[in-house]
């Protein structure tokens, strides 16, 4: 079972700590799209896979809740989707809110599942 953020709203104790990713230290900050935006900045300027700001939104997402170790105050469990291009490899599902941080506007959280 995979788990993911309940809300972007309220930060997790200690911010939002995203490392080590090969040579990313370990970083926490108090805002997701701020880790996110270094981590895909990080794994472009280093050809690592999992460059795009989406990947690396749902990798700090999920670093949390492991971090957390699941804590139901701040994480709830999703589901997995199938990943187009490498069926063997699921990808966790990470639902669109209202408040999902990196959408480009006029989304205003219709709840469909974003890769």
């Amino acid at each position: 079972m995979r788990y993911r953020l309940r809300s972007y709203d309220q930060s997790p104790p200690g911010g939002y700590c995203y490392g080590p990713d090969g040579s990313f230290r370990r970083r926490c900050l108090p805002v997701i799209e701020d880790i996110a935006r270094a981590l895909s900045a990080y794994r472009k300027g280093n050809g690592l896979p999992g460059a795009s700001i989406q990947e690396a939104l749902r990798d700090v997402d999920s670093a949390q809740c492991q971090r957390l170790g699941n804590n139901p105050t701040y994480c709830i469990p999703c589901g997995q989707i199938q990943n187009a291009t490498h069926p063997e490899a699921p990808v966790q599902a990470v639902s669109l809110t209202a408040n999902a941080p990196l959408i480009a506007p006029p989304c205003n959280g219709c709840g469909v599942v974003v890769q």
